[in-house]
């Protein structure tokens, strides 16, 4: 076979494999952040009896959808089992918090007519699948955040943020439990594990950017020269 159809050959599936992981980096982008956006909207209920309980329904899902693509990103530099477990755990916790957000608007909306004997264990019920969720969540974080101290695109100003965050998350979970941390007057650091994985989704959104651009560079750049490295940021 001529070299000429090998160096073809080999040109046509780098560049394929780089738009699997700029597709891969957009889901990752765009998961993740309408995640986020789900998350305040049915925190703060905008949106009525009808469209909270859609809004956080999908919320989980989000998660779960980021986090493969998530997985997927990272093994396109190098696969590891713990961005593999991580990615699992998250699908957990994506599971746990749908769960757990329906139940709580689900009680919600007879809450007045119960008892407070019975609205404090409804309250200890949707406590005790918070902090399920959240368990799960923290596993997740501490591997993705394992997974990226080996990947140039992520590194460690992405890894130990989200390893301090996460494992603030659950000391301070189990340091108040049964009840949660804000409740104790301490601080409730889920909401900046979201900003973690905003930050990541943000990030894989440049990586796919970078990956477009170094293809259109590649295409008009003679060959032997070099294109955009992975890592720029």
């Amino acid at each position: 076979m001529p070299s000429s159809w090998t160096s073809r050959s080999t040109k046509a599936a780098s560049r394929e494999a780089r738009a699997a992981t700029a597709d891969t980096a957009l889901i990752v982008g765009v998961c993740g952040l309408l995640a986020n956006v789900a998350y305040v909207l049915a925190a703060a209920e905008p949106l009525g009896d009808v469209g909270t309980p859609i809004v956080a329904s999908v919320f989980g899902p989000l998660i779960a959808g980021a986090s493969v693509a998530l997985y997927l990103l990272l093994a396109s530099e190098r696969a590891t089992l713990a961005g593999l477990l991580a990615a699992i755990a998250n699908v957990a916790a994506g599971a746990l918090v749908t769960a757990m957000m329906l139940v709580q608007l689900a009680v919600d909306e007879v809450e007045a007519g119960l008892s407070p004997a019975v609205n404090d264990a409804f309250e200890r019920v949707e406590f005790g699948l918070d902090l399920s969720w959240d368990v799960f969540l923290v596993a997740g974080t501490i591997l993705f955040s394992c997974a990226m101290l080996a990947d140039p695109r992520f590194g460690r100003r992405f890894a130990v943020p989200g390893i301090a965050l996460a494992a603030a998350l659950y000391v301070l979970n189990f340091a108040t439990f049964p009840t949660p941390p804000a409740s104790e007057g301490l601080v409730d650091l889920g909401p900046l594990v979201g900003v973690w994985y905003a930050a990541v989704s943000v990030r894989a959104l440049r990586l796919r950017r970078l990956t477009g651009r170094r293809d259109a560079d590649g295409s008009r750049t003679p060959a032997g020269q070099a294109g955009i490295p992975d890592g720029e940021t």
